[in-house]
């Protein structure tokens, strides 16, 4: 159900979908997807200059990238498909966690 200004309280009703790679991120409102689409690519170059300058290794973070920035913007809930099979909030932040602590 969506409110008076188009914003999706329930992520697997709502139409604000951006694929990204086998990934597809559902957004509560067409700000937030815009606001993700937008910033994606910059984030991605960004982190994985920064991860490669700290640590001296070149490792391809992308996808977990994608799922940090998504995690950042959205703050309505959490809903993303991995070729069409729902991934769970508990996959997804136990992911988020260990790249933030191998971050540091």
């Amino acid at each position: 159900m969506k409110t008076r200004r188009n914003v999706y309280h329930n992520l697997e009703e709502s139409p604000y979908i951006t694929k990204f790679n086998d990934f597809k991120f559902s957004f509560s409102s067409k700000f937030y997807q815009n606001k993700f689409e937008e910033s994606l690519l910059d984030y991605i170059k960004n982190e994985s200059d920064k991860f490669k300058h700290k640590y001296n290794v070149n490792i391809n973070l992308t996808d977990l990238l994608a799922f940090n920035l998504y995690r950042k913007i959205e703050k309505r809930g959490c809903y993303c498909i991995y070729n069409n099979n729902n991934i769970n909030k508990y996959i997804i932040k136990n992911n988020l966690n260990c790249y933030l602590q191998i971050k540091g």
